[in-house]
């Protein structure tokens, strides 16, 4: 009977800890705002405050802020909650509660919500050490070659309440702090402030990811960045043929038959590249 007890205890906690991933006090979210006009970009801040319940379940209140004193906070009207590794929004004006991620999908489930246009699939589950915790990466994709990642504890690449593509400009997550101290950094960024215009177009550099076709309708992929995100392979005709995910230094692939191929790679941080290879 002891050994029930203390084995029952061990799960709740667990379940209790699991559930206080994101949805907490005392986090900042620094976010960068790009316009789709204007090539301009501003700097918000996102925070999560007060246990507020609302039809009986608790929620905690949505704040924003451009001052980059953490001051001046505006509230949302949205509230957010956690469930079981399922983090979902409310609108309070609206009535409306949608889900923004769910951390319980496994390697091929779908996700669908009513604003998205496509289903999105997981392509690859992994962990990555952040701050000395291996914390779980979601990565997904929908038939438009859209790319999602998830990262347990931060929310998304592209902000803690923007984890789906927008129309009309974007957002990326730039770093987070918490209780005063730094514990997310985006590299590709390496500032939690951006403010002005930009000139960048959101590809990265050709050789970021070398293709080479090494015989038998395998392709060698040299990653010299290390970086996280989807490799497609298209026939001339836009057939796509081939979506891996791309998460090691070097992997090969096997593509179904030979001849010329355009690759898209779409990274973790909204990176894209393209190109063409000749498979033999």
């Amino acid at each position: 009977m002891k050994k029930i007890l203390i084995f029952s205890l061990v799960i709740f906690q667990g379940i209790q800890c699991f559930s206080q991933n994101i949805v907490v006090e005392d986090r900042i979210w620094s976010e960068a705002l790009f316009a789709s006009e204007g090539n301009t970009v501003q700097t918000t801040h996102h925070t999560f405050i007060n246990d507020t319940i609302i039809q009986d379940k608790l929620y905690k209140h949505a704040m924003l802020t451009w001052s980059s004193s953490y001051s001046n906070w505006l509230s949302y009207h949205d509230f957010v909650r956690e469930d079981s590794g399922k983090v979902y929004i409310l609108n309070d004006v609206l009535h409306i509660e949608q889900i923004l991620y769910d951390f319980t999908l496994q390697i091929g489930d779908e996700f669908f919500e009513r604003y998205l246009v496509n289903p999105y699939t997981v392509d690859s589950i992994a962990y990555k050490e952040i701050q000395g915790e291996s914390l779980k990466h979601i990565y997904l994709s929908d038939e438009g070659h859209g790319i999602m990642l998830w990262i347990e504890k931060y929310g998304s690449y592209k902000g803690v309440l923007a984890p789906y593509p927008i129309i009309g400009g974007g957002f990326s997550l730039l770093c987070v702090h918490e209780q005063g101290n730094l514990v997310y950094q985006n590299e590709k960024y390496n500032t939690c402030s951006l403010n002005g215009t930009y000139t960048a177009n959101n590809e990265i550099a050709i050789d970021e990811l070398v293709l080479s076709s090494v015989g038998g309708n395998t392709v060698a992929v040299r990653n010299n960045e290390n970086s996280k995100g989807v490799l497609s392979f298209f026939t001339i005709d836009g057939k796509e043929v081939l979506r891996k995910a791309i998460t090691n230094k070097a992997s090969e692939l096997c593509l179904p038959n030979s001849g010329i191929f355009i690759y898209r790679f779409l990274g973790e941080n909204g990176e894209i590249q393209t190109g063409k290879i000749v498979v033999n």
